[in-house]
């Protein structure tokens, strides 16, 4: 039998080794830059700018009503709403925005919640109020998340890091049965598709992930540990602030081993490259340009390196297994992304370039309705740094502001058949084509966003592109009812049918 996820991986003359030379560079921020917004810029080179940022954005609305009168769920002392949560039909705790979808049923475009440990806390999902938001917040934005993350670095016992620069984050086939099954667990080997790919632009070298080794298993376990834990620190109550939660303890021990790793692999490519520098100057991938860019120190591109792992692995992996379960179910839109699969590659054999990548306009179509409709989670978040006006309601100064993407994707008003898994709608000539970008912003904007967005891009697009090229998908089974820990994941077994075309 053939294994699929072989075949599946990049050459290393294809696209993606180039993906960091082809970047523009980042916004630039109204401020003097530390290490890390430059080692940002030289590994996130090629973030799209918000065309026409205006600074001030007039809401309209000449006398707000109250921070207070938001509506939302009771609230009680100390304990603010967290009972009237607990006790709500609606409430799960491994699918929270179904929570939040029901609030804003009840409660219009805007809620309030008091959690115990943070205060109010504000969720929006109009797109309007979504773009207020980031152009308010466009010169200093900050995400008050992963705040258990930077709480471990800064603790850290080896004193690794330092106060103001704790990392991008906290810096605010042969696998098929006898059936043509892929197995239940499919997501695993995405991990290890997704880890092998990011070593390979990242590195420049390959870390056996898909035949199982030990370094690459290290490395995928600790990156998922300290994910699933994050999720348990940040959406819970923040007892880890005042002592060692058994999450945070997880997460500690993940942390210190993928450190290990990373500080390994970060001496080995400032030894290759010392080496290399006598005899010929090369083409450096990612690391290696961190480790000569003026103003980083080794710490700053071990931080670097350590984001790079823990986020570049299950998220894009997430996006990848949905696209697959959103092609699986409609037949006729795999066959319009074969078709155009067939039309730019023909029979496949030769490496992806960017001439072929600019052509592939339904497959990229295909991944930006997959996060439309699932982003990789559910909501983003902003710390307001003055009063603005959300809903016809004041919001105060330093309130927490929550997001909602998954909500505001599904509107109708902006994407008609919102439920519907419809690709097409991305073209640039379908009458449905979206009025309001900030209706969909999986990986958000501006200053902020995320800082792999074309690497995640590049290695979804040429993952489509090789496994639909050569295969059929189906799914056969019941419908996924997704769970977020922190990130989307299916909460049933992968076992997508494989066919050969």
């Amino acid at each position: 039998m053939v294994n699929g996820l072989s075949m599946l991986m990049l050459a290393k003359n294809s696209v993606l080794p180039r993906i960091c030379r082809t970047y523009s560079p980042c916004y630039a921020i109204p401020r003097a830059p530390s290490s890390l917004s430059r080692m940002r810029e030289v590994a996130c080179r090629g973030v799209s700018s918000v065309a026409g940022v205006a600074l001030k954005l007039d809401s309209g609305i000449s006398h707000p009503r109250p921070h207070s009168e938001i509506p939302g769920p009771m609230a009680w002392p100390i304990l603010g709403t967290m009972p009237s949560m607990f006790t709500d039909p609606a409430y799960d705790s491994t699918r929270m925005p179904r929570l939040w979808e029901s609030y804003f049923k009840k409660y219009g475009r805007i809620f309030k919640l008091n959690l115990l440990g943070q205060g109010d806390v504000i969720f929006v999902s109009d797109p309007v109020d979504i773009e207020h938001i980031y152009k308010e917040t466009f010169e200093n934005p900050i995400r008050p998340f992963f705040e258990s993350l930077k709480k471990i670095r800064m603790n850290n016992k080896k004193k690794y890091f330092k106060e103001n620069e704790t990392g991008i984050f906290t810096e605010c086939g042969g696998l098929r049965d006898d059936k043509n099954e892929l197995p239940g667990e499919f997501m695993d080997e995405l991990f290890k598709w997704a880890l092998e790919s990011l070593c390979l632009v990242a590195l420049n070298k390959r870390v056996g992930c898909l035949e199982g080794s030990e370094e690459g298993q290290r490395i995928i376990k600790a990156a998922i540990t300290m994910m699933s834990c994050a999720n348990e620190c940040e959406y819970g109550i923040h007892l880890w602030r005042y002592f060692p939660t058994s999450p945070l303890r997880r997460m500690w021990k993940a942390h210190d081993d993928l450190l290990e790793v990373v500080i390994t692999k970060v001496h080995e490519a400032k030894r290759d490259l010392e080496a290399r520098e006598a005899e010929e100057s090369g083409e450096l991938n990612i690391l290696e340009s961190l480790l000569t860019t003026p103003g980083l120190s080794f710490k700053d591109v071990v931080t670097f390196m350590m984001d790079l792992f823990f986020a570049g692995i299950d998220t894009t992996s997430s996006t990848a297994v949905f696209t697959m379960y959103n092609l699986a179910r409609s037949p006729e839109k795999q066959t319009r992304l074969q078709q155009e699969l067939d039309q730019v590659l023909g029979d496949g054999c030769q490496p992806l370039t960017s001439h072929h990548m600019a052509r592939l306009t339904y497959t990229k179509a295909c991944v930006r309705e997959t996060l439309r409709m699932l982003p990789t989670t559910s909501v983003n978040i902003r710390k307001l740094e003055k009063d603005i006006t959300l809903q016809g309601y004041r919001v105060k100064a330093g309130t927490k502001v929550f997001v909602s993407m998954k909500e505001s994707g599904m509107m109708e008003e902006y994407f008609p058949r919102a439920t519907e898994f419809l690709p097409e709608r991305w073209m640039r000539d379908h009458p449905d084509r979206l009025n309001n970008q900030y209706a969909s912003i999986p990986f958000s904007v501006g200053t902020r966003m995320c800082v792999g967005r074309r690497l995640a891009e590049q290695e979804l697009y040429v993952f489509l592109a090789r496994l639909f090229l050569k295969y059929n998908l189906e799914y056969k089974y019941s419908e996924w009812d997704p769970v977020l820990k922190p990130l989307y994941k299916p909460d049933k077994p992968q076992n997508f049918t494989m066919t050969e075309r």
